[in-house]
């Protein structure tokens, strides 16, 4: 016998949209942004069409972005985010 679930969309935009979810997000791409080194910053965000928290972590400065390009620093600083 098959189990139906149903799910409560209202419930999933919520916690995507949260103050606690955006929070989060920010506290984990500030990490990420520190961990990157100088001319990184992040910018954050609810917006979209599904309306959803986002937090960006951006080489803003010329350094960054070549330092960026060179050596994937962003992507290295990644695991910043966990924990």
């Amino acid at each position: 016998m098959a189990v139906r679930i149903k799910y409560n969309q209202g419930a999933f935009r919520a916690v995507r949209t949260s103050k606690e979810t955006s929070a989060e997000l920010d506290r984990r791409a500030r990490r990420v942004a520190r961990a990157a080194g100088s001319g990184v910053e992040v910018e954050s965000s609810i917006s979209g069409g599904r309306g959803r928290a986002r937090s960006e972590v951006v080489a803003v400065s010329f350094a960054a972005r070549r330092r960026n390009a060179r050596s994937n620093t962003l992507l290295r600083a990644l695991d910043a985010a966990r924990g």
